[in-house]
């Protein structure tokens, strides 16, 4: 483990982004397919009233999202997460909060292909099993195979699906705000009651929006290239999530004035929905091509996230493998592409099998659990790093107060995740153990059992067994020093 004070983190790349530059990083990271996912499922737990949820989550979302900023500032080293928590913590914590985060992205991926299914069945209604198994597939081995291809044709590809992410939302919010003028009392009339359904599903709702809000830890990456990152970053990261926050409460709210809540709950398709009944009560021509569009660019946009999350989710079990923690076959590399294409044949295989078997919502509130089993460590690690450098903590987000607010955001997210998905996830987070114990260097699991066996654990032994079995203390004692 590093010694944090006494090196200084402020050298490095030569800053060049600005404030702007630095806004833009933060939104679009956070801004992708997730809206056309997630836009309504909330509905059917809450009602109108979920545009509370959205709300909250974006508040929770913005303090996490500074935690990381002042991780960043003190430790600006590749791995994320992972580089924090080891620094802070050790190895093996190190280890568990990368392995949380590799299981949250490939959970993630998997969501896409559903979703995928959901829009393509606005143009192929009634699919049959084998029909949805092999859209599913499709799609799943044209993303892979585009990545096993390389990335510079992984980017191309996804610059293009890229480019329609934004057009079709922008135009559901300013024909739906034209309907709101021209029928303001139906429009309204919509949000009445504003909670029909009580508000015991919020937990399950914010849940469901954080997903969406999730991906500003992006952004925080290049912390040595800001100019002045100490007051630019956590500024730009609260007007980012600011933007984000209005940007996603604009579709949902203009999805739930449009039309009454429970008349798109069942839709596979909510936004191109929306969408249709915006047009025809506008009375515009060719509504069913509206609708269309708004299809086409949630299965483009669905598809482009999808393509950047496979790519990263790839090259992060890359990492872990060459680093040794991960079998030695993820570390292999294409020799005419260059690309770790059985670490991409793994996640094909597993994604395809995922999304046959998982939920939207199930896949959604397993990938969010992992999530923030990983901001929590995050938030730690800020923590104990502002208490070793307070000289490099950032104004304002390396406060006691906006830390704690962070903290208790992730372990909201922890305790709000259904059951059944809590004990997949810890079984799923418990693997990594013996994962560790198999594959980490035996220099780093002697450093971890000469931690764990550290003077002042020793000391602790030594009183539990002076309270517990004091005629064994001596032999416990001298049993426990023989190992040194």
């Amino acid at each position: 483990m590093g010694d944090v004070q006494g090196r200084d983190f402020r050298a490095g790349p030569r800053a060049i982004l600005t404030a702007f530059d630095v806004t833009s990083l933060v939104v679009g990271a956070v801004v992708g397919a997730d809206i056309y996912v997630v836009a309504s499922l909330g509905a059917g737990l809450m009602g109108p009233a979920m545009l509370v949820a959205w709300v909250i989550a974006g508040i929770m979302a913005g303090f996490i999202a500074l935690s990381f900023a002042q991780c960043v500032a003190i430790v600006p080293k590749a791995g994320g997460p992972y580089a924090y928590v080891r620094e802070t913590f050790g190895y093996f914590p190190g280890f568990l909060v990368g392995w949380s985060l590799y299981l949250a992205e490939l959970v993630a991926i998997s969501v896409f292909p559903v979703a995928f299914v959901r829009y393509l069945t606005f143009f192929f209604q009634d699919l049959i099993w084998w029909q949805d198994a092999l859209a599913k597939g499709i799609f799943i081995a044209f993303l892979t195979a585009t990545n096993y291809l390389g990335a510079r044709i992984a980017g191309k590809v996804n610059d293009v699906l890229m480019v329609a992410k934004m057009g079709p939302l922008l135009l559901l919010i300013l024909l739906g705000v034209a309907v709101v003028i021209f029928s303001p009392a139906s429009s309204f009339a919509n949000l009445v009651p504003f909670v029909p359904l009580g508000w015991g599903g919020i937990g399950s709702t914010i849940i469901l929006a954080f997903w969406a809000y999730a991906g500003f830890e992006l952004a925080v990456l290049p912390a040595a290239e800001i100019i002045d990152a100490p007051r630019i970053l956590p500024v730009s990261i609260i007007q980012g999530m600011a933007i984000v926050t209005v940007f996603y409460l604009s579709v949902n709210a203009i999805v739930v004035l449009v039309m009454p809540w429970y008349a798109f709950t069942a839709s596979t398709a909510p936004l191109a929905l929306a969408m249709e009944t915006i047009i025809q009560a506008l009375s515009l021509p060719l509504w069913t091509i509206g609708a269309a569009i708004m299809a086409v660019g949630a299965i483009l946009s669905i598809s482009g996230a999808d393509e950047s999350a496979t790519l990263g989710t790839s090259r992060l079990s890359y990492a872990m493998a060459a680093d040794g923690y991960f079998p030695h076959v993820f570390a292999k590399i294409d020799p005419r592409y260059g690309t770790p294409y059985l670490s991409l044949l793994f996640q094909g295989v597993f994604t395809l099998v995922a999304s046959l078997l998982g939920s939207l919502t199930g896949l959604i509130e397993l990938s969010v659990f992992f999530l923030s089993v990983t901001y929590l460590g995050t938030v730690l690690a800020a923590m104990r790093l502002v208490s070793r450098a307070p000289d490099l903590r950032l104004r304002f987000v390396g406060s006691r107060a906006v830390l704690i607010l962070a903290l208790v955001s992730s372990l909201y997210l922890v305790s709000q995740t259904e059951k059944s998905s809590f004990i997949l996830g810890i079984i799923a987070i418990a693997l990594g153990v013996p994962i560790y114990a198999f594959f980490a260097p035996k220099n780093e699991l002697s450093e971890v059992r000469d931690r764990i066996l550290s003077e002042e654990q020793r000391l602790a032994a030594i009183q539990r067994a002076l309270l517990v079995a004091p005629a064994r203390a001596l032999e416990y004692i001298h049993a426990l020093f023989s190992k040194g």
